[in-house]
């Protein structure tokens, strides 16, 4: 869910209770909490909430939860598998490295073998194996391009006589 999307619910909660606004950290603060809950129950979980709870809920993200859970049981062929959680050592249960053989630069992807969020069949490793390895680790964020020579993309682009502007 967007935060877009939860302040719309806070909103609607807000008139529906007749309730004044929590203040903005409140909201990023449960915002927070409720950002995996995908998008397509939240109408299905607004009136449902509305239904069940005869004042504001004391515990919006948990409301939210609960409700999302009850949305899962009913519609359970609707549930989008893709669930990740927040792993320290990959990005979705893959780990990307690279490692420089002769000078080459080449790039790997791993599946996190701390996780093992990702079903990707191969190649299990942890941060600390890739590290043993000599693997140059991307960093969680992605690393910058540096191109070989100092080149800039427009520039190797040119080279191989694209037209890219």
């Amino acid at each position: 869910m967007e935060l877009f999307e939860f302040t719309q619910i806070l909103k609607e909660l807000v008139d529906f209770y007749e309730r004044k606004e929590p203040k903005q950290g409140t909201t990023e603060l449960w915002f927070d909490k409720v950002k995996r809950i995908p998008s397509e129950p939240i109408r299905w979980m607004l009136q449902k909430i509305q239904d069940e709870h005869e004042a504001f809920p004391r515990n919006v993200p948990g409301a939210l939860w609960g409700a999302f859970r009850e949305w899962q049981q009913a519609y359970p062929e609707r549930i989008d598998r893709k669930d990740y959680f927040d792993c320290p050592d990959c990005t979705d249960g893959l780990i990307w490295a690279k490692q420089i053989k002769n000078g080459i630069p080449y790039g790997y992807v791993f599946r996190c073998a701390r996780c093992k969020q990702n079903n990707c069949q191969q190649y299990p490793m942890t941060r600390l194996d890739e590290i043993k390895a000599d693997y140059e680790i991307r960093p969680k964020k992605g690393w910058p391009y540096t191109p070989k020579q100092g080149r800039t993309v427009k520039q190797l682009v040119a080279g191989i006589g694209g037209n890219h502007g």
